[in-house]
């Protein structure tokens, strides 16, 4: 558990590392896929998240699925996948 919890706690530092990183750096150029699951509470939030971050998003929900996408609705993870590259 105690690993578990220390990811937590490392956000505040990651938050100024990720900060640092865009002001030097600018945004990613890549194209990026953002997966959240369809009925996942982050899903609302996902695409905005990464279009602050990166130039190239593709944004899609992954229906029937929440949180733990790969295990949630794999086929349709796979296929999203499949379809961006």
């Amino acid at each position: 558990m105690r690993a578990d919890f220390e990811l937590y706690c490392a956000f505040p530092v990651d938050v100024e590392r990720n900060r640092d990183d865009l002001k030097r750096d600018g945004k990613l150029t890549m194209p990026v896929l953002a997966l959240p699951g369809a009925t996942s509470a982050f899903a609302p939030f996902t695409e905005g998240m990464m279009r602050e971050v990166a130039k190239n998003v593709t944004f899609r929900t992954i229906e029937r699925a929440n949180h733990w996408v790969p295990e949630e609705n794999a086929k349709a993870l796979v296929s999203a996948i499949t379809d961006f590259l």
